[in-house]
C-alpha cells in the first residue's frame, strides 16, 4: 500500500479519480492476466460494488482466491483513503470467485 500524501498515491478526491477509475477499466486488466473466462462488475452503492470472475479453474486454490483479493484492494487504494474486500464465499466454486469492495475516500 502506498501511504498518502507519497508519489505514486493519486489522493483520489483531489484529482477526480475514484475506484470506480479502475473498476470500469477491470476487464482489460482481466483480459491481459487470463487466459478465458471473463469478469463483470456491478455498482452496488456509489461506493461499493460487486464483482463476479468466472472460468478461472485456479480459483480452487484459496491462496489464489485470497492474493486476487488483495491485488485488487491494493489497487482501489491507489484512488481512495482505506478499501474493503470481502469474499463470496458461498458463491466461490471451481471456477468462479465473487467479492465485495467497498471504500472511504
Amino acid at each position: 500500500m502506498v501511504p498518502a500524501g507519497a508519489p505514486g498515491h493519486l489522493r483520489g478526491g483531489e484529482v477526480g479519480a475514484t475506484p470506480w477509475t479502475y473498476l470500469v477499466q477491470i476487464g482489460r486488466l482481466y483480459e491481459r492476466l487470463a487466459t478465458g473466462g471473463g469478469i463483470a462488475v456491478y455498482r452496488i452503492a456509489p461506493k461499493e460494488a460487486l464483482v463476479e470472475v468466472h472460468g478461472m479453474p485456479i480459483f480452487e486454490v484459496p491462496y489464489f482466491c485470497n492474493a486476487w483479493r488483495g491485488v485488487n484492494q491494493s489497487i482501489c487504494e491507489l484512488f481512495c483513503s482505506k478499501a474493503y474486500v470481502k469474499l463470496g464465499s458461498e458463491e466461490r466454486r471451481a471456477t468462479r470467485m465473487t467479492f465485495t469492495l467497498a471504500w472511504a475516500v
